[in-house]
């Protein structure tokens, strides 16, 4: 696809997933976007967060205790074994 052609393309971005989307896109196309593994992961994210937001403040406090947690490492290796669980 020549530049000028490319620069000239009327696009807009899929308010699900930030993709761009040409608005002359025919329906095979743009049904490909909205079923693909992107589009569909981004959908599945919201939803999970909701999940997460419905949840109990201790519980979803409590799991971010261990991801917040320094990590532990050997004094003789140097190694970081990976997150201190409280």
């Amino acid at each position: 696809m020549p530049a000028s052609t490319y620069q000239q393309q009327k696009l807009r971005v899929c308010e699900v997933c930030g993709a761009y989307l040409g608005i002359h896109d025919n329906d095979r196309r743009l049904a490909d976007h909205f079923g693909g593994k992107l589009h569909i992961g981004f959908i599945e994210i919201r939803e999970k967060l909701d999940e997460l937001k419905v949840l109990d403040g201790s519980v979803l406090m409590r799991s971010l205790d261990v991801v917040r947690s320094p990590l532990v490492i050997l004094p003789r290796h140097g190694t970081v074994i990976g997150p201190a669980i409280r």
